[in-house]
């Protein structure tokens, strides 16, 4: 269980369907955290269900470029059914989610 948001819809999907390059992949869905943990939560969860994955690397670091915010800014790097991924979260990117 987790308190992030989840989207299905369209227009959520879309928006997170590009990284500013040529490519694009639309998701299945878009996973909105509350807080670090729920990032956290999400991807043990994932790496639980789908064989050929794990954990390759958590790190977490002050965030500094925003200190009005305060907290950390975690980075984890996994492997879901063989493929490469990785996130980064914040208190910021929380904050700027729920608006």
């Amino acid at each position: 269980r987790t308190n992030a948001e989840v989207r299905f819809d369209d227009g959520s999907r879309a928006a997170y369907s590009t990284d500013g390059s040529n490519y694009r992949q639309v998701p299945l869905g878009v996973l909105l955290p509350r807080s670090l943990d729920d990032v956290t939560e999400a991807v043990e969860l994932y790496i639980s269900l789908l064989p050929g994955s794990g954990s390759r690397r958590v790190v977490e670091y002050p965030l500094t470029q925003m200190p009005d915010v305060g907290g950390n800014v975690r980075y984890e790097e996994f492997r879901l059914a063989g493929q490469d991924f990785a996130v980064a979260a914040s208190p910021a990117a929380s904050r700027l989610s729920n608006q």
